[in-house]
């Protein structure tokens, strides 16, 4: 397993549309925690802020998914079952646009 010590190694290791998806997630996190701070962990991207695990997104062969899924709005979480898996991770399909504006959603509510 390879192991990575920052994001853009991570993104070295992607394919082309895995990195793509990941370069666009990256971008639209810190646009909702400017603050955030880019990290590895658990051998995936991710934001932390003041120290805390915000949000962790991996590309994987056909989808990317995002860890994990934020509580409490019922608005949010009912725009989010298309994409929301039995445990708390939401995949997107690499195939398809990435929701940008709903990603951005999730990272708010994750900083809240």
């Amino acid at each position: 397993m390879a192991r990575f010590g920052d994001i853009d190694e991570y993104l070295a290791a992607c394919t082309p549309a895995g990195r793509a998806a990941i370069e666009q997630i990256r971008t639209v996190a810190h646009r909702a925690v400017p603050d955030g701070v880019d990290t590895i962990s658990y051998q995936i991207p991710g934001i932390r802020r003041d120290g805390r695990l915000l949000v962790s997104f991996g590309a994987w062969k056909h989808h990317v998914g995002m860890y994990p899924v934020p509580a409490g709005d019922d608005e949010l979480l009912d725009a989010l079952a298309p994409y929301r898996t039995e445990t708390s991770t939401l995949r997107f399909p690499l195939d398809k646009p990435l929701p940008l504006d709903l990603i951005e959603m999730v990272v708010a509510a994750l900083a809240r």
